[in-house]
């Protein structure tokens, strides 16, 4: 019960994917607003905040004009229930392990977005797909339903690996069993390149920051802590 999910990180740049945020001020409640995402598959992530603008609606698209369209099928059925709307683009993010559980060194950090586009052959892209749908399934099991043999599905796994498509694989715990409360930073700060990666390093070392976002919104970086109730 302290794991919510298992789930592949990939990297959906080297895929050609954009992550295209809708920042907005909504009078639906998060039940409302999420069976009315169940509708389209074009939303990947829904997240709550906590201040006036209260929800940001994530969207993976090749292009502006796919971003158009995913957004306004979305738009078209809320638009009377929205009282602002923001958009932002994620250009990077830094994922980083929640060492400070299990008290251990940061060895790995891994990072999404602005990576050149790849070509996947017909079985990395079955492959991949099948991994990204039923990640805790035995690859004896998903190489069955791939219609693979066991040792092409797990070369062609192997291959993703080595593209940096699938970077690593992600635990994502039950924060509220475990007492660990998840915030939020918007940094703003005098810009630079070089101060950019100066904080982006400070951040990286921080045991308690999960992830770091590079993007258009109004502030220069954007990061997130798990805290302990003890912390």
């Amino acid at each position: 019960e302290n794991v919510i999910f298992y789930q592949p990180l990939v990297d959906y740049s080297a895929l050609g994917y954009t992550y295209y945020r809708v920042i907005i001020e909504t009078l639906l409640n998060k039940q409302e607003l999420i069976e009315t995402l169940k509708k389209t598959t074009q939303a990947i992530w829904l997240v709550e905040k906590y201040d006036r603008e209260n929800f940001v609606i994530v969207f993976a698209a090749k292009s502006f004009k796919e971003f158009q369209k995913m957004w306004e099928s979305v738009y078209e059925t809320i638009s009377r229930n929205i009282l602002s709307k923001d958009i932002s683009l994620a250009y990077k993010v830094y994922h980083l392990p929640c060492t400070f559980l299990t008290r251990t060194k940061r060895d790995n950090v891994f990072v999404t977005g602005c990576s050149d586009i790849l070509e996947l052959s017909e079985t990395e892209k079955k492959v991949l797909d099948l991994i990204i749908k039923k990640p805790r399934s035995s690859l004896q099991d998903l190489s069955k339903e791939a219609n693979l043999a066991y040792n092409t599905f797990k070369k062609n796994l192997s291959n993703l690996f080595d593209k940096k498509i699938i970077l690593s694989f992600q635990t994502m715990i039950n924060k509220e069993i475990l007492g660990i409360n998840h915030y939020k930073l918007f940094l703003s700060f005098d810009f630079s390149i070089k101060n950019k990666k100066l904080l982006v390093e400070i951040l990286k070392n921080h045991k308690n920051v999960v992830y770091i976002t590079e993007t258009s919104y109004q502030y220069d970086l954007e990061c997130e802590l798990y805290v302990g109730a003890d912390d």
